[in-house]
């Protein structure tokens, strides 16, 4: 028993150090890339500030929604229910349309903020109006289709 255990971990090791090594290749292939490109910049603008430069953000991706889905499926909510919605609301119904996930309470929350912001973003040009705030802890918004 000890035997198969220790030779199972033993070859986990070995699995885990060339995986590193695959990486720290990939890292030294990534630092030649950065190095040409600064030359590159420099030839171009011996000037420029390359090192105020932070790597960029990784996206992170929705695990329930496809890109725009969310605002599409909060539009066809109030089209649907024809009557003004809170954010809150819409994020709800917005769930149950899509089979009602499990989501936890954080989930939920930034899904509700992704709403928002894509609410407003179809306020800003006209397709919706604000009706006021629910009144309570989180003030959601009410919408309704112009």
């Amino acid at each position: 028993m000890t035997s198969h255990a220790i030779t199972t971990l033993v070859d986990r090791r070995r699995t885990i150090m060339r995986e590193m090594e695959v990486l720290q290749a990939e890292l030294k292939d990534h630092e030649k890339a950065i190095e040409h490109l600064d030359e590159t910049i420099r030839l171009l603008d011996p000037h420029y500030p390359l090192d105020g430069l932070a790597p960029k953000r990784p996206y992170k991706e929705d695990q329930i929604f496809r890109p725009g889905e969310a605002s599409v499926m909060a539009l066809d909510v109030l089209r649907e229910n024809r009557r003004p919605m809170s954010t809150t609301e819409i994020t709800q119904a917005i769930l149950q349309k899509k089979g009602s996930p499990q989501v936890t309470r954080h989930q939920f929350e930034t899904l509700n903020r992704k709403v928002s912001a894509r609410l407003n973003s179809k306020f800003r040009i006209g397709m919706l109006r604000k009706n006021g705030r629910v009144q309570g802890s989180n003030r959601s918004v009410i919408w309704e289709l112009v």
